[in-house]
């Protein structure tokens, strides 16, 4: 019987946080070992609405199914207002390991993205958890270049927009070739703009 892909809503009760939502998005037709994708959004999906975090980017495709059968599971949680993903690390690596356990995920196959506050969570939180995810790849994110070495044990590809005003596309650029020299896996793609 074939299933539709499906996007849910939910709670997760962590030990760091005592509550905090997360949208679910499951493939159609999952089958045991496939891929996580986990999600992080930018500053504007913080709170307890979770609604914040489907108003933008790939949760809103995923819910409008204007993208549609990624063959992977994609978690997406929110932060609580007024934190940022390296405060809450600890409760998202928790609440993945949850949905690894549960959906019965190939732990291997764990990759990380997120936009602006997101991007830079997927810097801090990549290079925290290294040996948790497969690859990174942050959108607009805020990264210090005194850590290169700290990304030497995962694969990144970063992306970044030329006339970013909010977040500085300078610190990825200049990260990415010493994260290279430093023996790393790592590439930009800069967009014009």
């Amino acid at each position: 019987v074939d299933t539709l892909a499906s996007m849910t809503q939910n709670i997760y009760t962590s030990t760091g946080i005592t509550n905090f939502g997360y949208w679910l998005y499951t493939p159609k037709n999952p089958t045991d070992d496939m891929p996580l994708i986990v999600y992080l959004h930018g500053g504007s999906g913080r709170g307890s609405d979770l609604n914040l975090v489907i108003s933008g980017s790939l949760p809103q495709f995923l819910y409008d199914s204007s993208v549609r059968d990624i063959p992977a599971y994609i978690l997406m949680p929110q932060c609580p207002s007024n934190k940022t993903w390296d405060v809450i690390e600890s409760s998202v690596i928790e609440l993945i390991d949850n949905i690894v356990a549960g959906k019965k995920i190939n732990s291997k196959k764990i990759s990380l993205t997120g936009h602006s506050l997101g991007g830079t969570g997927s810097w801090n939180v990549g290079a925290a958890y290294s040996s948790i995810f497969s690859c990174i790849a942050p959108l607009s994110g805020s990264v210090s270049i005194n850590n290169a070495s700290n990304y030497t044990k995962i694969p990144v590809w970063a992306f970044v927009g030329s006339a970013d005003t909010i977040v500085d596309p300078g610190s990825s650029e200049a990260i990415v070739p010493l994260i290279n020299s430093a023996g790393g896996n790592a590439r930009i793609k800069i967009y014009e703009g």
